[in-house]
């Protein structure tokens, strides 16, 4: 498992590094929206709904909510969260080439866990 403690934080900085580690590890799969999906959620609260909030006595607002769904249950080798799971494995990896551990003897070393870029 990756030491905890060397994990980065989320930041854009740290999600376009998890991205260029695991290119070419996992299948792209689709973003899919809903204009239905977001008619729900882009529903205004009723006056009825305020009352006894902060905001009774106020005019309900009205959003206006898109809502994207990543469908990694598409990947080919049927997980939902590969992207996650490689990235750990990867930066695992790296940490232990660091320490001067790399007996992995693979140029690929993801290739014998999964044929997921296949």
């Amino acid at each position: 498992m990756a030491d905890i403690s060397t994990c980065p934080s989320l930041t854009r900085t740290s999600v376009q590094e998890a991205a260029h580690r695991i290119k070419g590890k996992v299948h792209r799969t689709p973003v899919l929206s809903s204009s239905y999906v977001d008619g729900i959620a882009s529903s205004p609260q009723t006056t009825a709904a305020l009352k006894g909030t902060p905001w009774e006595g106020q005019k309900p607002s009205r959003p206006r909510i898109h809502i994207l769904f990543k469908c990694e249950n598409l990947q080919k080798i049927g997980a939902f969260k590969p992207r996650g799971a490689f990235n750990a494995m990867l930066r695992y990896l790296e940490e232990q080439k660091a320490q001067g551990n790399d007996s992995t003897g693979q140029k690929d070393p993801v290739r014998f866990i999964s044929h997921s870029s296949g």
